[in-house]
């Protein structure tokens, strides 16, 4: 699942079979944000078959929890067990520079409300989700091993999740950090904690876009960044996902 113009970074490494419009998918959500290609695409990463879903979809766009996870719950029931999401973020610290990527280990939930609340979890054993260790130790190790071998810098942070469509004051920027944030987005959390509920490993790696709290920050800004480390990112995942032991 991929963020702000990171849709290319694999789906060019592709062997491709099969793709669908989201609009062909019964009841998923259509509106993507500039940047953002609506497509699932069905093919082979070398011996892997994977499915890539370019462009997600956000609270601030309107949709409810419910909807804008709905992908995550169609991956569960087509029993896909492993989700990767990728993300453009700002940067909460100085030493997390515009171009360096972040391997997501925690998340603070700031968006208000989370897509569990109202679900009949009455007829499911998981009635209160532990998202204590909602992201992979396993696929994190191996990024972090393929990102040192390739030689792109990376850290590991904690990911703070707001409900947008603004970019974060000053003072908010402050606070994030204060409370413990490296970097803050408007995506990856809702489909984390969906993913969790279906016993997904999961791993979330963001690119560092722009600086939060900077006044220079446009999406513009963020499209250019995304799009000058595309192919780092593509070339790092392709290695990630033909390392992963079967089963």
């Amino acid at each position: 699942m991929f963020g702000s113009g990171l849709s290319e970074s694999l789906t060019g490494r592709l062997q491709k079979e099969s793709s669908l419009r989201y609009a062909q998918i019964p009841h998923f959500p259509t509106g993507t944000i500039p940047g953002q290609t609506a497509c699932l695409i069905k093919g082979n990463l070398g011996d892997k078959p994977i499915l890539v879903l370019q462009g997600r979809f956000h609270y601030y766009q309107g949709y409810t929890m419910r909807g804008l996870t709905f992908p995550v719950w169609v991956l569960a029931k087509l029993g896909i067990e492993i989700l990767i999401q990728t993300s453009a973020v700002g940067s909460l610290r100085p030493r997390l520079a515009i171009g360096d990527f972040v391997i997501v280990n925690d998340y603070i939930n700031l968006m208000g409300t989370n897509p569990l609340i109202g679900f009949d979890q009455e007829a499911t054993a998981q009635k209160f989700l532990n998202t204590s260790e909602a992201y992979s130790p396993e696929l994190m190790n191996l990024a972090k091993q393929v990102a040192k071998k390739q030689n792109i810098r990376c850290h590991a942070g904690v990911l703070a999740a707001v409900a947008g469509p603004v970019y974060e004051t000053r003072a908010e920027a402050e606070f994030l950090q204060r409370i413990g944030a490296d970097i803050v987005g408007m995506s990856t959390i809702p489909e984390t904690m969906v993913a969790a509920y279906n016993n997904m490993k999961q791993l979330a790696i963001s690119l560092v876009a722009n600086l939060a709290g900077s006044s220079n920050t446009s999406h513009k800004e963020v499209l250019e960044v995304s799009k000058q480390n595309s192919s780092k990112l593509g070339a790092w995942l392709e290695e990630i996902i033909a390392n992963i032991p079967p089963g």
